[in-house]
């Protein structure tokens, strides 16, 4: 299929899924609200319903068609809506399309280049990628990002599979503009069109969804979820609806079946539903709708190690024979990647004083500096305090109270016990703040002079934003303009892609190649084990294993033929555990080195276009020795 088909086709399955899932729940609401919640609802019907063909090995392309295609009659629903009538078009409805449109320029070309983002061809991308050549899902026995829920990687292993890379990232691009139709049809309950259209431009522009909206990662499709789940949930609360409670558990459900984060988040949520009479038959809907949406990732997880969330429970359940997991992996897990992106004690005053720092300090282990919020939210706060003083009396009643609550739950679950304070571990709860600080600050300022102060500032957050989105884009531009062809981007981009032209030069299909390079997975040709100290016990990377025996088995029984060693920025093995080991094989006669590979630095600036570090990193290809060798038994 031509790329423009399989969008169409996706495109349009999506939306007629939402709009039969949403018929089916009956939940109403203002059509804007509608049809975003549809769209999000929708792509969450399209992951879920291809993890069934994954899991029998049937992803064949009729197969794949079949799942976006299903949904198709569904747009027969669009009938029933109308564009709203008595909203005049204004110079600012005009002023802020015309700017969306600017922005979504930027993200179309970012949709047309090759994908560089390091999650996303770690796993992202990877993933689905392995799924279409083995013709069915694999279970990957590696903490973090292997036995991991996979809902919206499912629907780009229907891009891929159905129209290659182009339409895996152009399908990116589509379904990281969710968040912000989201939050836009949300918004419409509290705002005019204007001020709702303001809300959905500044979360397209927040730096931390234009840094991750146009690749693989997650977080900002499952913030699309949230939203729906939190407005569901207050809907439950206010109207007592059992059916806006299924709604809400769906909407969970599909958050839980997309990453571990969402436990924490239903957990809120749970917290926040009991409140209130008929709180059991509430609760009691929510969970099994929850359960229904999101829980088969975990019965897969269950099936293959005995642990719903591997290796989480490690020490509490029993597992299965031959599951990799030891003792001594959990041990070093727990001490050499929990608590690493810790960067603030975990107080109550920081507790208080994480989203104000966050938005000033640029330091890279909270990732602010290119994955902020922009400066928004420090500028409406004032206002927003003034709003919700002056309503106060009505703050009870409202829901975004019970949709605050649901976010503030989460945040302090995660900063008391989550594993990093990466503010994009957050950006989920981030669209129910923005509308409420959006809601609360057009409150305070409605009928006054101080209106002008809030539209400066959002005229100046706006603009801001923009112009980092056109910073980013050029990058993209650049290669457009250029007529640059994938691998010379991706040099320029993923300068270790070098690395991985000259190992798929030298190896055949039939080799295996090992690398302790997360971003290399999915651009390798050659079949590649992935193996990082932190996560991987099948093959045994951690500084303890100093047996080479004991390592050489574990390649052999996972058809390991060659590791690939580096980078090291000097002529050595010692770059990393896999080059000692290696040089450990060689030293006993069972390996031998290839070649080596040198490729430029790995750490300039992708969008700014400058002098980067001209450090070497120099690469070495190992031969494993057939066996037997003198370590073989």
């Amino acid at each position: 299929m031509t790329t423009t088909l399989v969008l169409a086709l996706m495109g349009g399955g999506m939306l007629g899924w939402g709009l039969m899932l949403d018929r089916l729940l009956g939940c109403g609401g203002l059509a804007a609200e509608r049809l975003s919640r549809s769209l999000v609802l929708g792509f969450g019907v399209l992951g879920w319903l291809a993890f069934f063909p994954a899991l029998f090995h049937h992803l064949d392309a009729v197969v794949l068609a079949a799942v976006p295609g299903a949904g198709l009659p569904g747009l027969w629903l669009l009938r029933g809506f109308s564009p709203p009538k008595g909203e005049r078009l204004t110079v600012w409805t005009w002023t802020l399309g015309g700017l969306i449109a600017a922005l979504a320029f930027g993200d179309f070309l970012e949709g047309l280049s090759p994908p560089a983002d390091a999650d996303s061809l770690a796993y992202h991308f990877a993933n689905p990628k392995l799924f279409l050549e083995n013709g069915g899902m694999v279970f990957i026995p590696r903490a973090s990002d292997g036995a991991a829920p996979l809902l919206p990687q499912m629907t780009y292993m229907l891009a891929l599979g159905l129209g290659g890379e182009r339409a895996l990232t152009l399908w990116c691009m589509l379904t990281g503009w969710l968040l912000p139709i989201a939050v836009f049809g949300v918004a419409r309950r509290y705002l005019d069109r204007d001020w709702s259209l303001a809300a959905g431009a500044l979360t397209l522009s927040l730096p931390t969804i234009i840094y991750s909206a146009g690749t693989g990662q997650v977080e900002v499709r499952t913030a699309a979820f949230v939203l729906v789940a939190a407005s569901a949930a207050a809907d439950s609360l206010g109207k007592r609806s059992l059916r806006a409670a299924g709604l809400a558990g769906i909407a969970a459900g599909l958050f839980l079946g997309s990453k571990y984060t969402a436990l924490m988040f239903i957990a809120a949520m749970g917290l926040v539903l009991l409140a209130g009479r008929g709180w059991f038959l509430r609760c009691a809907v929510f969970g099994l709708a929850t359960l229904a949406a999101g829980g088969q990732w975990y019965l897969w997880n269950y099936w293959n190690t005995g642990d719903p969330v591997y290796p989480m429970l490690f020490s509490l359940l029993p597992y299965r024979d031959g599951v990799p997991w030891s003792a001594a992996q959990a041990a070093y897990m727990r001490e050499a990647f929990f608590g690493s992106e810790i960067l603030l004690p975990q107080t109550l005053w920081w507790w208080l004083a994480y989203p104000f720092r966050v938005l000033v300090d640029g330091h890279p282990g909270f990732e602010a500096g290119r994955t902020g919020l922009g400066p928004f939210p420090l500028l409406a706060l004032p206002f927003a305090i003034a709003g919700a003083w002056r309503q106060r009396r009505s703050l009870a009643a409202s829901p975004l109270t019970p949709m605050l609550a649901i976010a503030a739950l989460f945040y302090a679950a995660w900063f008391f016990f989550g594993t990093s304070q990466r503010i994009r571990h957050y950006v989920p709860i981030v669209p129910i703040v923005l509308i409420v600080l959006m809601v609360a600050s057009e409150r305070a300022t409605r009928g006054r002079s101080s209106r002008l102060a809030l539209g400066a500032g959002l005229a100046m957050s706006l603009i801001l934003q923009l112009g980092a989105q056109g910073l980013v884009a050029s990058n993209h531009a650049r290669r457009l303009l250029t007529g640059e062809g994938r691998d010379a981007f991706l040099l320029r981009n993923t300068p270790a892609f070098g690395a991985v032209q000259w190992v798929d030069g030298m190896l055949r299909p039939t080799d295996k190649v090992l690398t302790l390079r997360r971003e290399l997975i999915y651009l390798f040709e050659t079949p590649v084990f992935y193996a990082h100290p932190h996560v991987e016990a099948r093959v045994e990377t951690r500084p303890d294993n100093d047996d080479p025996a004991h390592y050489l088995a574990q390649l052999r029984r996972q058809g390991v033929t060659h590791i690939l060693v580096g980078p090291s920025s000097v002529k050595t093995y010692s770059a990393d555990s896999s080059g000692m080991m290696a040089e450990a094989l060689i030293s006993r006669g069972c390996a031998r080195e290839l070649g080596m590979h040198r490729t430029g630095s790995l750490y300039g600036s992708r969008t700014l276009d400058g002098p980067s570090p001209t450090i070497s990193w120099y690469w070495y290809l190992i031969a494993i020795a057939p066996a037997p060798c003198p370590l073989d038994p």
